[in-house]
């Protein structure tokens, strides 16, 4: 979800599936059977879900973030859930 003007590109299992700028209230879902790529050109501009699940925030306003998502560390990925 984009909450602040962002560029963003995603490879989805080596196939690119975006590269666009994104405005706030853009929500984007994408799939993947091994991996995602992302970058993003305003990391503290977006929320990220995985799987359903809230993500960590990628990074800071301004800041261009590079992420590789996958099995090996989707759960690093994720925001602690406490309760």
């Amino acid at each position: 979800t984009v909450l602040q003007e962002c560029w963003v590109s995603v490879d989805s299992d080596g196939t690119r599936a975006l590269v666009k700028l994104l405005e706030p209230g853009d929500d984007q879902s994408f799939e993947a059977m091994d991996r995602f790529y992302v970058i993003l050109g305003n990391a503290g501009g977006v929320r990220l879900k995985i799987n359903g699940k809230p993500a960590k925030p990628p990074g800071k306003s301004g800041e261009v973030v590079r992420i590789l998502i996958n099995a090996q560390n989707i759960e690093s990925l994720l925001e602690k859930v406490t309760g």
